[in-house]
């Protein structure tokens, strides 16, 4: 008798599905911001990058493969890369922007942005701009139907 052996499916590696940098940026800033407003980064993460991604498989153990991966990589040289624990504590401070390849920089920039914009109500796609239907149905006073879109609730106050 050998070892037993582990449950295929705690265990299992979703390797075929890589992070884009887009995705990956996002994680970091998500941890950022989680540091800088006291939120919970292993309960609130998940759902984070799943409104973002939809069809994205973002499970606890493969955000922790990826930050791991981002302190690892990333992190600054005058730190010890086997603490992991030290960038959930500090988040990108301990990242050294030299070990960024060309276009990460930009995407993390944006990311962080995104983050920072203050929410309007309705605004799905983070322009600034709440994305409104309004329909009105005729009535016996008028006899047209009004559909307003793309309102820009920050022109009206």
């Amino acid at each position: 008798m050998g070892k037993p052996k582990r449950n295929a499916a705690k265990f299992q590696d979703v390797t075929d599905q890589k992070w884009t940098t887009e995705e990956w940026t996002t994680l970091l800033a998500w941890l950022d911001h989680c540091i800088a407003n006291n939120l919970s980064f292993k309960q609130t993460t998940e759902a984070h990058l799943k409104s973002k991604w939809p069809d994205g498989v973002f499970n606890e153990a493969r955000v922790n493969r990826k930050v791991k991966w981002i302190w690892q990589v990333k992190g600054k040289n005058d730190r010890d890369p086997r603490k992991t624990g030290e960038i959930l504590e500090l988040g990108s401070e301990c990242i050294d922007v030299n070990h960024f390849e060309p276009g990460e920089i930009e995407a993390f920039s944006r990311a962080k942005e995104a983050l920072e914009r203050p929410a309007t109500a309705g605004d799905q796609d983070g322009d600034g701009e709440a994305e409104m239907e309004v329909e009105v149905r005729p009535s016996k006073r008028t006899e047209h139907n009004i559909s307003v879109q793309n309102l820009n609730l920050t022109e009206m106050y």
